[in-house]
């Protein structure tokens, strides 16, 4: 199944740990799944602004976007995020990984 055809969370959970073994590789499984997805996003909402999104990293266990906004770059967690006019298999796989996963 492509990242993109995902209707339920619980899909998104059995593709992102798919033949992990621990947890290192669930959370590889997870950034994979969430850059595939995410791939289309332009812009995201963050504290009432505007930034750019420029794709997620892993750090340790847990994965973060990367945005800029104003020649400044951060990364911060994805549910601190609104993800403007995103289809729904992004909202799906984002509310999955922050119920499953943080």
């Amino acid at each position: 199944m492509d990242v993109s055809d995902v209707k339920k969370i619980s899909e998104c959970v059995e593709i992102a740990i798919m033949d992990a073994h621990d947890e290192e590789e669930q959370a590889e499984g997870w950034c994979q799944c969430l850059s595939d997805a995410l791939s289309e996003i332009d812009d995201v909402e963050i504290l009432g602004d505007i930034a750019q999104y420029q794709g997620v990293v892993l750090r340790g266990n847990q994965v973060l976007a990367k945005i800029r906004r104003n020649k400044k770059s951060a990364r911060v967690s994805l549910d601190s995020l609104t993800f403007l006019h995103a289809p729904r298999h992004v909202r799906v796989w984002v509310k999955a990984y922050n119920k499953y996963w943080i």
